[in-house]
């Protein structure tokens, strides 16, 4: 199976909190926009995890909006979103980039 193109791969970082360390924002294939996915550091071993947008109901469920079904498909959109975090990195050498970036 031949993965989606990933492009426009737009990240915002914050102050790393409970693991978050910032949100991003892709396209997928030719037109698909995806936003609000939160990037979290994994607890017990390098790298990042991403969390899909959910819409809470007025009854408090929620439901996903988007999100892999396959885990190939969600390996793939983390290694997309961690070569942009790289390449940040090192245009940010020999400034305060952040802790995430203190594990690389």
């Amino acid at each position: 199976m031949q993965l989606l193109n990933v492009s426009q791969v737009d990240l915002f970082l914050l102050q790393p909190k409970n693991g978050l360390i910032g949100f991003a924002n892709f396209i997928l294939g030719e037109g698909i926009a995806v936003n609000g996915v939160g990037i979290y550091q994994r607890l017990h071993h390098p790298g990042i995890r991403l969390v899909y947008p959910v819409r809470k109901l007025s009854n408090g469920k929620q439901i996903t909006i988007i999100h892999p079904i396959k885990s190939n498909v969600g390996s793939h959109l983390e290694g997309e979103v961690e070569r942009e975090l790289l390449r940040i990195q090192k245009s940010c050498r020999g400034y305060n980039a952040g802790s995430y970036f203190e594990q690389y």
